[in-house]
């Protein structure tokens, strides 16, 4: 059956838990959207699949050639096209597999000593189903409803430690919380789920959060502390403008490429307490912790 001129790229991607441009290209290199056939394309897919490890099992001469190869410095890809008749996932593979005699972590430039795992299906599908910011009600948008907040996480060196950052729409007024266990999303979600429990009703009533899988568990902090959560579009921080305003300020005490796991709560605290205290043009050249002051005394 031809690809439908009607559907979009984007809505066959979504049926089928795929990018747009994955789906674009399949289409492309079999035929274009006149002639694809499912069919036809799959095997031409099957006969295009890469061998398999076990030809350098067998063939010790040619594996001998690329382990040299690969001691020297060059990549799989130009080994691969250096010694034709391998192709370089076949190198790649036998590199993990230890069917080489290398470590990948010593001829690979990623020094990566693990093949990270490629699953597809877990990038869409995580959060279930979320309510979308373009679902939000006007008066978050507007900013005319206190008690609004948007979220994030800002990373330090390495990946290996982060802080959740959040801003109240209204007030501006800006937190930071720490994460002493770390940031995936038992951790995250326990930690905002700490933070709620302190914070009254009429503070806290939306947060809207980017797509990240730190905030898989989201359901458990609407159902326990009966907070809705928005989640932007992939890719537009723009979305949660205040947020990532906020941020950019945050790294002038919080610089990237630094641990972050050193600053104490106390000492995210005394940061905010800057940020919180210090007049603002956008609020009349008012602080953000005098309007939060008014606005949760109601």
């Amino acid at each position: 059956m031809a690809a439908d001129p009607d559907v979009t790229w984007t809505e066959v991607g979504r049926r089928l838990g795929r990018h747009r441009a994955t789906v674009a290209r399949e289409v492309a290199r079999n035929g274009g959207r006149a002639s694809y056939r499912a069919g036809r394309a799959h095997a031409r897919a099957q006969s295009l699949r890469p061998c398999r490890t076990a030809l350098l099992s067998h063939d010790r001469g040619l594996a001998a050639k690329i382990t040299a190869h690969l001691k020297t410095g060059y990549s799989p890809a130009g080994t691969a096209h250096l010694l034709g008749g391998v192709c370089t996932e076949t190198i790649y593979r036998a590199v993990y597999t230890g069917t080489l005699d290398v470590k990948a972590c010593d001829v690979l430039r990623s020094r990566r000593h693990q093949r990270r795992r490629r699953d597809h299906r877990a990038t869409s599908h995580f959060l279930g189903a979320f309510t979308s910011i373009h679902d939000r009600p006007a008066a978050v948008t507007d900013r005319v409803e206190f008690g609004h907040w948007e979220g994030d996480l800002i990373i330090g060196a390495r990946n290996a430690s982060a802080l959740i950052t959040l801003n109240e729409r209204t007030s501006r007024t800006q937190i930071v919380l720490n994460l002493p266990h770390g940031y995936r999303a038992e951790p995250t979600i326990e930690r905002l789920g700490d933070w709620a429990a302190t914070m009254p009703h009429n503070v806290l009533k939306s947060i809207t959060w980017d797509r990240g899988s730190e905030l898989a568990h989201w359901e458990s902090l609407a159902m326990h502390w009966g907070v809705d959560v928005y989640f932007a579009d992939a890719h537009s921080p723009w979305q949660r403008g205040q947020n990532e305003n906020g941020n950019r300020q945050l790294r002038y005490w919080l610089p990237k490429g630094t641990d972050l796991s050193r600053h104490a709560q106390r000492d995210l605290d005394a940061i905010c307490n800057v940020l919180n205290t210090q007049p603002r043009k956008s609020l009349a050249w008012k602080a953000p912790n005098d309007l939060y002051a008014v606005h949760a005394a109601r």
